[in-house]
């Protein structure tokens, strides 16, 4: 009164002074902001359609799906009575409405849709990716601060093994031509010219197509070589300049629902599940394992087999080990080394019971023999002789299809190696001391060579001889590759026969190499699993022949055209 306050911090009813002002404060911050511990099964339903909204803005990374709360509030005044201004006003109204009309306040989604925003679609962010049998579920988040922004897909354990990660470079369909577009703006500047306006051209791509047609950046590379009309390399996509909401992130869940490993590089993921495959499987006993093996007698080998882990069981392989003087069956945790190990212990366990063939082998090493040996790669004569046996017996067991994985197919393999592996062994052994004189008279030669002025000629050179001589080189190259290994030994000796006379042509002949292997080397990081990338290793040493030796003469028509073709034809796929 006059200024001076009579009483403060007294709690009033602000209906008695302004009822229409209470009431929508009351909607405002009660039934739509929730902003009340209520009991009534309108407002839980309510919330959980809301978060379906905001999960369909989420998915389209949008935020004007969900109406304003403008639009809510005409919603509930048009339900609630007016005098409606309290908790209590409402609880006393509602206890008696609601058994007349219980859905009275139950939002829709077609209420809490904007129907001025574009309708979501359901196929272009989809809940579950559909993979086979699999069905992957999806988690969308919309927050580009936050470290999970964009799309979860969660892989079962068990299936991993027959997911193929190249399916996921597609994403969902709602962000398609959005990643393409942002992949064609990843490359150098030299080929993203070619392609503006982007997004145009990542919407004439994506008309002609599809996932059916294999993995995205395969076929992008395909098309954007056919509109630009130049080729596309295979490292021209920048995918760590892609924003994050196109980066898949994958989470690996075992049977229990748990997660194992999340990440975005799916290949990575894949190899740190193995290794804890791995870990597993060496401390866990199995009934298959077995050591000190010499005869197969334990009846068909499985190809995959079940062991529990910490939490989870997982797949493991089983495979045949070289023990030295015996064979034994251990569980491995992935198939390419199942692979390798079960070819080394057929080895083995052939060796075990065919005749000693060492002594076979002992009229070929006369002193020049033994004189070959001592500079080759090989620490004494048993181990060649392990490695000429190795040699013969992986022809054998190349020529009958692969490993046996049961007694019958072993007793076959057996057999044909008692008919074959003398002849074949003598062969082997024959064609390598041959090698190995040419790897002596090229170290003559190499040993001549001046290093203050041919340095660079020296490093390539011992470069060479590492990658094409080294221990069990023999059993890795196989029998019919013998030959050619000795050409490029020759090749080295008459190239540096003639280099004083033509120091500039050698130069020019190992950048051309050099350059080759480089660019094989770049290939083989994006391609790590492409099978003729041997075929064009071997072919880039047959070049070094033509181009350093051509009187020798190379197995086939080679050139660096034909090389390059070779690359070209790789990376393009």
């Amino acid at each position: 009164m006059y200024g001076i306050p009579l009483q403060t911090d007294r709690i009033v009813q602000y209906g008695r002074f302004d009822q229409a002002a209470s009431r929508e404060l009351f909607i405002r911050h009660a039934l739509i902001a929730g902003e009340w511990e209520s009991p009534h099964a309108f407002v839980a339903h309510n919330h959980a359609q809301i978060d379906t909204v905001l999960e369909m803005e989420a998915r389209e990374r949008r935020t004007n799906l969900l109406v304003d709360d403008d639009v809510l509030t005409a919603w509930f005044a048009q339900r609630i009575p007016d005098d409606i201004t309290t908790v209590r006003h409402f609880d006393r109204w509602w206890r008696d409405e609601k058994n007349r009309r219980p859905q009275l306040l139950d939002l829709s989604l077609d209420d809490l849709i904007d129907p001025a925003s574009a309708a979501p679609d359901p196929e272009a962010f989809p809940q579950v990716w559909e993979y086979g049998d699999l069905g992957l579920p999806l988690d969308y988040e919309f927050d580009p601060a936050s470290p999970s922004d964009g799309v979860a897909i969660d892989l079962p354990l068990h299936g991993l093994d027959r997911i193929d990660p190249s399916v996921f470079e597609w994403h969902v369909p709602g962000l398609r031509r959005e990643l393409v577009t942002e992949l064609i703006r990843s490359m150098p500047k030299s080929y993203r010219k070619l392609f503006a306006p982007v997004p145009d051209t990542a919407q004439q791509v994506l008309a002609r197509i599809e996932p059916e047609d294999g993995g995205l950046l395969l076929n992008l590379r395909r098309e954007l070589q056919r509109i630009g009309g130049v080729p596309i390399p295979v490292d021209a996509f920048d995918l760590d300049s892609l924003p994050a909401h196109l980066r898949p992130t994958f989470r690996i869940i075992d049977d229990d629902g748990n997660e194992v490993v999340s990440g975005t590089d799916l290949p990575l993921l894949k190899d740190q599940v193995q290794e804890e495959t791995r870990s597993a499987v060496d401390t866990t006993a199995h009934e298959l394992e077995a050591s000190g093996l010499m005869t197969w007698g334990f009846g068909e080998l499985p190809r995959i087999v079940e062991v529990a882990g910490t939490d989870h069981t997982m797949r493991a392989f089983p495979a045949l080990i070289d023990e030295g003087e015996s064979v034994g069956i251990r569980l491995l945790a992935t198939p390419g080394e199942q692979e390798l190990a079960m070819w080394q212990g057929t080895v083995r366990l052939l060796l075990l019971n065919l005749p000693t063939p060492g002594t076979l082998l002992r009229p070929l090493l006369d002193p020049e023999a033994k004189a070959a040996l001592r500079i080759g790669p090989h620490a004494d004569q048993t181990e060649w002789v392990a490695d000429c046996l190795g040699c013969a017996l992986g022809e054998i067991i190349d020529a009958a299809g692969g490993p046996a994985w049961d007694a019958v197919g072993f007793d076959m393999l057996l057999r044909r190696a008692k008919d074959e592996l003398h002849s074949l062994v003598t062969r082997v052994a024959g064609d390598s001391l041959e090698l190995l004189e040419a790897l002596q008279d090229a170290e003559r030669a190499f040993n001549r060579l001046d290093d203050d002025r041919h340095g660079e000629v020296i490093a390539d050179i011992g470069n060479q001889v590492a990658s094409l001589v080294y221990p069990g080189f023999l059993t890795q190259i196989g029998s019919e590759r013998i030959g050619d290994v000795r050409r490029y030994l020759l090749a080295i000796e008459k190239r540096i026969e003639r280099l004083p006379q033509e120091p500039g042509r050698d130069t020019a002949n190992m950048a051309t190499i050099h350059d080759l292997e480089a660019e094989l080397d770049r290939i083989s990081a994006a391609l790590p699993d492409e099978p003729r990338l041997m075929d064009a290793a071997w072919m880039i040493q047959e070049l070094r022949v033509s181009l350093f030796a051509q009187s020798i003469g190379t197995r086939g028509k080679v050139s660096e055209v034909r090389v390059r073709r070779l690359l070209y034809d790789i990376e393009m796929g």
